[in-house]
């Protein structure tokens, strides 16, 4: 029901999404999946990128008191994260490797929190990175583009959302790094594909 409520959606508003780099993605394999973060419609475009697969994203406690939506997204194991109370939070983040651990669900979140709603990317939350390496699994980096325009283009025009994975980074490749260190890595790439003007060092500054 939740997966014809968002193709409903998408008619209703006019939303076309275009997918790249799908091909990368691990094969019989769970993982954590990270993108910047612009608008609601970035948990809908990765909710019905992944409507076949076992997939979950971890988003704000306010998503599970919307009317319906709420229902539908806490009863298919969607995660509610509370960044006020760094105990919640950590609760959060346990599942989420158990989910990945017990071959459940893969996972995805935005490491910036909340919503830009300006250029580039707000700063990172390292926190969200203990989930690959405690549950041993992948790290896909995502890139999203226009899904902060659905509303600006309703009734006018349709609107092109762009879905990118931009890389896949292998639990060998991370082992070894803290959690800033992955971080900073994600966010490089995301930052590089998106054509972000950001030095390596600015980079460094805003990872949290």
């Amino acid at each position: 029901m939740f997966n014809i409520g968002i193709e409903y959606i998408n008619d209703i508003l006019g939303i076309k999404i275009k997918y790249t780099g799908l091909d990368k993605l691990p094969k019989d394999q769970k993982f954590l999946l990270v993108c910047n973060h612009r608008a609601i419609f970035d948990a809908v475009t990765l909710s019905h990128c992944f409507r076949k697969d076992s997939f979950v994203c971890i988003s704000k406690p306010e998503n599970f008191d919307l009317p319906v939506v709420g229902r539908w997204i806490k009863g298919m194991c969607h995660l509610a994260i509370d960044r006020e109370n760094n105990r919640n939070a950590l609760k959060t983040i346990i599942k989420a490797i158990k989910f990945i651990e017990e071959d459940n669900f893969s996972v995805g979140i935005c490491p910036e929190g909340t919503r830009n709603k300006g250029e580039g990317i707000l700063p990172f939350k390292a926190g969200c990175f203990k989930i690959p390496l405690k549950a041993k699994a992948p790290l896909v980096v995502c890139t999203l583009k226009n899904t902060d325009k659905v509303f600006k283009n309703f009734l006018f025009r349709k609107t092109i959302i762009e879905m990118d994975i931009v890389d896949v980074i292998d639990y060998e490749d991370l082992k070894d790094l803290s959690t800033h260190e992955i971080a900073l890595l994600a966010r490089r790439k995301m930052i590089e594909h998106l054509n972000i003007n950001e030095t390596y060092e600015e980079s460094k500054s805003m990872i949290e």
